[in-house]
């Protein structure tokens, strides 16, 4: 048995789907670091742009090589 726990300083949190989707409701316009933590292939951060009243989509790779 596994368990991972990880501890923010904000309410910005999701899990994906079973088909790998997500959705973070309500964040504040602004520019943000986004992580995304895959317990084998470690962790992918990229920087997005958020708009007031618009809805933003990213799209995440991960690689063996990307630990």
């Amino acid at each position: 048995m596994q368990a991972f726990i990880r501890v923010d300083d904000h309410p910005f949190h999701v899990i994906t789907d079973g088909a790998g989707f997500f959705r973070i409701h309500d964040v504040p316009p602004g520019e943000y670091a986004l992580d995304a933590w895959h317990e084998k292939l470690g962790t992918n951060r990229q920087t997005v742009r958020i708009q007031a009243g618009e809805t933003s989509t990213i799209d995440l790779e991960f690689s063996e090589g990307d630990q």
